[in-house]
């Protein structure tokens, strides 16, 4: 080592002072300002029920206790 510079706690450090409120308003500002449709989109058409009915099938307990000591599960 040739030579070093001792720093003191906080010395030769230079902090960014930030306002938080003010960069806020600022991307809410940018926000408002961009462009955007104003017009709802149209809402998707409700499925038909009785054409997608997909059939129950009914397990019961025992038999999932069954399956999950032999998966491990």
């Amino acid at each position: 080592i040739r030579r070093f510079v001792r720093f003191n706690l906080g010395e030769g450090i230079e902090k960014k002072d930030v306002n938080f409120a003010e960069e806020v308003a600022e991307q809410t500002k940018a926000k408002e300002d961009s462009p955007t449709s104003t017009e709802p989109e149209a809402a998707p058409e409700p499925a038909n029920v009785e054409e997608e009915a997909v059939p129950k099938i009914a397990v019961s307990a025992k038999d999932v206790k069954a399956l999950r000591d032999q998966t491990g599960a």
